[in-house]
Formats: C-alpha cells, structure tokens, sequence
C-alpha cells in the first residue's frame, strides 16, 4: 500500500497588505522527496504524525513537497502556480497509489483564489481519479469550503493538543480503503499517540 503526501500550509491573513511570496515559504518549509521526508518525519507535525503512523502498520509513504509559511498575506501568483506544477510533476512521476494525504491550514488564499486548499483536493481528485481517497489535515479554525466539504478532513478538536496527534482521524472514516493504518493510533474526536 502506497500513500503521497503533499503539505500545502499557510494561513493567510487577507488584511496583511503584503503577499507571502515563495521566499516567505522558502525560510519555513520548501522541499520535496526524501528532503521533505527527512525534515518531518518523527517532528511534531501533522505530517510527521501521519508519516510515524502509516510506517508503524508498514504502509510505504511517498512524501510529495512541502510548502509551509508563517501566517501572512494572500499568496503571490507565482506560490499558486509552483503548487500547481509540482503538484503536477510528482503526480505523474509517483505511480500508482492507494492514497493520498495534504496536509493543509485551511486558510490559504492567493491572489489567484480565495480556497487553495480547495483548488488542490480538486487537483488531486483529477490527478488520481475517484478511486483513491483523498484526505487532508486542517487547523482546528481553518475553513472548510464547499470544495473541501466532499473529502474526509481531520483537524485539531483543540489548540491545546499538539498537532501531529490529531491528524490520523481522517483515516478511520469507512471509505477510507487504508484505514487499518490508524484505528490503532487515534480515536475520535480525541487523537493520541500509543
């Protein structure tokens, strides 16, 4: 069982008049591969707690990019479209998977559209088709959109519990085809470690 994961991650403040411009995310998080894989893993993330958990139950994880700025203003169009075209790129090179897993604020604007986090589940469902599923973690206030609303989404019941111990429960919604990866390491709402 293969599962990608992507991190897509801002939370953006549109009364910020100064866009977060691809150097914003460079200082914070901008990799991919085994860079992004190396980066997260066993860090205290919602990405590093999805990772720790699919490789307890001996799932493969294809870490995807990552993108990750501090809160900010709206995206510039050239984030936009460097989600977009690496989104794209590591799509067609990954082959075939059994899911796919973005982790989100759940805030991201750009310039170029008020529901990034949208934009990319929509991407993602055209990228992979309908037969895998598509989840993503969210901030306990981010928004979930119309486009967001179809797809499982975990977020954090609380501020007070740390992130990567709340992004699993999106994977023991039923039509989750790989939820034996976490019925073990979360219950619902509340997410712990064992």
């Amino acid at each position: 069982m293969r599962v990608l994961l992507p991190e897509i991650n801002q939370e953006t403040n549109t009364f910020c008049a100064t866009p977060a411009v691809l150097e914003d995310y460079k200082r914070t998080l901008f990799a991919e591969g085994e860079e992004l894989y190396q980066r997260v893993r066993g860090k205290e993330l919602c990405l590093g707690g999805m990772i720790d958990a699919l490789e307890e139950d001996g799932i493969e994880v294809i870490p995807d990019f990552g993108i990750r700025a501090t809160a900010g203003g709206v995206s510039a169009s050239e984030v936009y479209d460097e989600v977009e075209k690496r989104f794209r790129r590591i799509a067609a090179e990954c082959g075939k998977i059994d899911g796919c897993y973005i982790s989100f604020h759940g805030s991201h604007q750009s310039v170029d559209s008020d529901d990034v986090c949208g934009d990319a589940l929509v991407l993602a469902r055209e990228l992979f088709g309908k037969d895998i599923v598509i989840a993503c973690s969210n901030d306990l206030h981010g928004d979930i959109t119309k486009k967001c609303s179809t797809m499982p989404i975990s977020s954090p019941p609380t501020r007070h519990i740390p992130v990567w111990t709340t992004t699993i429960p999106a994977t023991v919604l039923p039509s989750w085809p790989i939820a034996c990866c976490a019925m073990k390491s979360c219950t619902w709402p509340m997410a712990e470690r064992l």
